[in-house]
């Protein structure tokens, strides 16, 4: 059947500068009921003014919610309350997705009910437009395997086929 609708909530701080290609990527990602929460921790730049562009992808698509500054935790949980769907996907405001990363999400959590997250390695995009694969150890800063650290996981694809559009 159809899998269920996300929710994908972007917690933001003053980062008009970097949120609108965040939120071009987020919305390559989207089937058409998903939704975004943007919970703005009390920017005083002019993170608010994108959301006024008719003109900008993402318009019609996000739900802009300001909030005082509280720090990013009271943000995302805002978000997650604010949310329509059960499906919650998160994602900072200086992160990019690719456009297939909702379509490979949602069979795994749509289909383990007891599954309480799902994450996937990621790679850091540096300022000169290099691109450096398998951060996710570097950026957790512990060395024992990740089956160690939450759990014994399994691959993706032993699970569910990958899409024919994946490079």
């Amino acid at each position: 059947g159809r899998m269920e609708p996300a929710s994908v909530i972007i917690a933001t701080h003053n980062r008009a500068g970097l949120l609108p290609a965040t939120l071009a990527s987020v919305v390559a990602a989207l089937r058409d009921d998903d939704e975004i929460v943007v919970a703005d921790d009390g920017s005083t730049d002019d993170t608010a003014d994108l959301f006024g562009t008719a003109s900008a992808p993402w318009h019609g698509r996000v739900r802009y919610l300001p909030l005082p500054w509280g720090g990013a935790g009271r943000a995302f949980n805002a978000g997650i309350a604010a949310a329509r769907h059960d499906l919650i996907a998160f994602l900072d405001s200086d992160d990019l997705w690719l456009p297939y990363r909702l379509e490979l999400g949602r069979p795994v959590m749509g289909s383990e009910r007891t599954l309480a997250y799902c994450f996937s390695n990621f790679a850091e995009l540096t300022a000169d437009g290099q691109l450096i694969p398998h951060w996710l150890v570097r950026w957790s800063e512990d060395p024992r395997p990740w089956d160690e650290i939450l759990a014994p996981g399994f691959p993706y694809a032993g699970r569910w086929p990958l899409p024919d559009t994946l490079p």
